[in-house]
């Protein structure tokens, strides 16, 4: 097999990777408030991180990372939205 050459498998970010993933999970998570909120601030650490990582040293993982950042900024804002809807239903009662 003279002339057939294997070229390199590019792997993608490791950090981007386990970004999403934790997204995702802290999604799963948002009923447990602060278990969502804590997990998505982590897996937004990682994202950021996978994103300068990507940028800098032209890794493959961009995409995968910027949809990690977004699941986990979801993760941190839907249990305040939700904390809040909650709350303002409990104290304005609707008048019938």
């Amino acid at each position: 097999m003279t002339g057939f050459q294997v070229g390199k498998i590019e792997k993608n970010n490791t950090k981007a990777v386990v970004s999403l993933v934790v997204g995702i999970i802290a999604l799963l998570f948002i009923v447990f408030v602060w278990i969502g909120m804590i997990l998505g601030l982590l897996g937004m650490i990682l994202g950021v991180i996978a994103l300068l990582e990507t940028k800098k040293t032209a890794q493959k993982g961009k995409y995968i990372a910027i949809a990690g950042v977004v699941c986990n900024l979801l993760a941190i804002i839907l249990p305040i939205i939700i904390i809040f809807v909650i709350f303002n239903i409990y104290m304005n009662p609707s008048v019938t």
